[in-house]
């Protein structure tokens, strides 16, 4: 198997069909094709080949396609790396991966001046034309025009050759990076089209961060299926509206965080919400307010939730459109994340690892094809992470008797107070409900009686006034004492993310520590 197979057949069965949109440059299958090669052989003439990591710094654009099947081609590892990231965090992952050739867009010039400069002595940096004493630079259309003829034999792959390496959002300290084969990516791909039966005739909104798995995932997902890549460069409500409308996109994946956003901008919702076919959401747990709302304002919308990690390629199970209900029985299988996607298993696990019964609360594990093959460079994380043939995830969570998958919380983020575990997840779907909370977070804080202690931090919506009584007092009626926000901070900032939209609690933690 091998991830550039897709953009293959595409070129020879539709090669004049467009395939990818960004603005108003449209570029077909065949075309692509040939700037993918040409890419490829430029990068040959660099010295990169098989086993090689490439990085690449861009925000959303073609660029980011083609890299990552140029990348490919050769038998080389893409490594997508965080533009939000600081100087030191872009400079520890070249480090870390030995990155030697970066491909990057003038939007990332000032970090990488501020790269490290012994790092950025090695460095060859593939971008727009410019000036620069950081890297050697190359420049990145300049360099396709003049690699041709695009002749290049794509480099052959076994089941464990690498494709990519995506770092960790380090929501829960440093940085992994994940090492995902071809395999990896096609099974995985193949699996997902086969549960959510997408159609041809799709057009795909790279709307989230294309760097991060959430998005990537759907380059391989799409191609496969020989639907249409339409780029937004980058995500603000009332662009994500208006490129929906234009494109006539019937699918895309929001993070929780951009769906509120939405809901948030006067008007954009219905803009947007009502155009679209099928909204995928996942990387953080969506507030149940929010489910509600959409399907109570867009009962046409179909939404898919995914529940996965990067460790999974990433998905690992899926809600589908029917199990999106309020009513009855399926009312509460709307508050699971799905059954495992098909070819992956699931179990839930005690501290010795011994599978538990049915509603019992453990560490959630998994197996199946998609699953990494390691971290890199980090032996004893991936002996942890992987034993016994399972993908042991971090998270804590429960199967019902139908196999419906509840995620209760991340194992670290779990608040273990007086001798009771409190899943912030539960308290926070709670203060969700409480009139004016545009966002919330729960985090443990210490605390020398009880080890720790459930502390909530609120950003209220502009105009709401929330006090820490009124916290408190809505959370009498729904929750056990220990379960209950002991301190509470109001603040008009909003919550720091990460740049897959997932809110840092160990920032937060840091903070009112």
């Amino acid at each position: 198997m091998h991830t550039c197979e897709a953009l293959e057949r595409n070129s020879n069965d539709r090669p004049t069909e467009i395939g990818f949109v960004e603005g108003k440059l449209k570029v077909s299958w065949s075309e692509m094709k040939e700037r993918v090669l040409l890419l490829a052989k430029g990068l040959q003439g660099l010295g990169c080949g098989k086993g090689d990591f490439i990085g690449i710094l861009a925000e959303n654009s073609l660029r980011v396609i083609e890299a990552t099947y140029a990348v490919q081609w050769l038998g080389a590892s893409i490594v997508p790396l965080n533009t939000r990231w600081t100087a030191p965090e872009i400079s520890f992952a070249l480090e870390d991966a030995s990155i030697r050739v970066l491909i990057s867009d003038t939007a990332k010039d000032g970090i990488i001046e501020q790269m490290d400069s012994a790092i950025c002595s090695t460095l060859t940096l593939i971008t727009d034309s410019r000036k620069s004493a950081a890297a050697k630079l190359v420049d990145y259309e300049a360099l396709i025009a003049n690699s041709g003829p695009a002749n290049i034999p794509r480099q052959i792959c076994d089941e464990a050759s690498l494709a990519s390496l995506f770092y960790t959002g380090g929501t829960t300290g440093r940085s992994k990076g994940v090492k995902l084969t071809h395999q990896n990516h096609v099974t995985h791909s193949l699996a997902i089209l086969a549960e959510i039966g997408l159609g041809r005739a799709c057009k795909y909104l790279h709307a989230a961060p294309m760097f991060h798995i959430a998005d990537s995932l759907f380059i391989h997902v799409i191609s496969l299926r020989g639907g249409q890549h339409v780029i937004l460069p980058r995500f603000d409500p009332a662009s994500f509206a208006s490129a929906v409308i234009e494109h006539e996109i019937t699918d895309t994946i929001l993070v929780p965080t951009m769906i509120q956003a939405i809901f948030n901008a006067e008007g954009v919702a219905d803009r947007a919400f009502s155009n679209l076919q099928r909204l995928y959401y996942g990387a953080s747990p969506m507030p149940e307010a929010l489910l509600h709302k959409i399907l109570d304002q867009f009962p046409d919308l179909e939404l898919i939730q995914f529940y996965g990690q990067t460790e999974a390629s990433p998905v690992i199970s899926i809600l589908p459109p029917e199990a999106h209900s309020i009513a009855g029985d399926v009312g509460n299988r709307m508050k699971s994340a799905g059954r495992p996607m098909m070819t992956t298993e699931v179990r839930i696990v005690d501290d010795e690892d011994k599978e538990i019964p049915a509603y019992d609360v453990g560490e959630i594990v998994v197996r199946g094809p998609q699953v990494m093959c390691g971290y890199h460079n980090r032996p004893e994380e991936t002996a942890s992470a992987l034993r016994n043939g399972w993908l042991h995830t971090g998270d804590a969570g429960y199967l019902d008797n139908d196999g419906f998958l509840y995620v209760t919380d991340r194992v670290k983020d779990m608040i273990i107070t007086g001798g009771e575990n409190v899943y912030s997840v539960e308290v926070e779907q709670v203060l969700y409900d409480l009139d004016g909370v545009a966002e919330c977070c729960v985090v443990g804080l210490p605390h020398e009686k009880w080890g720790e202690i459930v502390h909530a931090v609120i950003v209220p919506h502009t105009g709401h006034s929330i006090s820490e009584e009124s916290v408190k007092t809505h959370c009498k009626k729904r929750l056990a004492d220990y379960k209950r926000p002991k301190s509470v901070t109001i603040r008009t900032e909003a919550l720091p993310l990460s740049g897959a939209g997932k809110i840092l609690k160990r920032k937060l933690r840091e903070l009112y520590s």
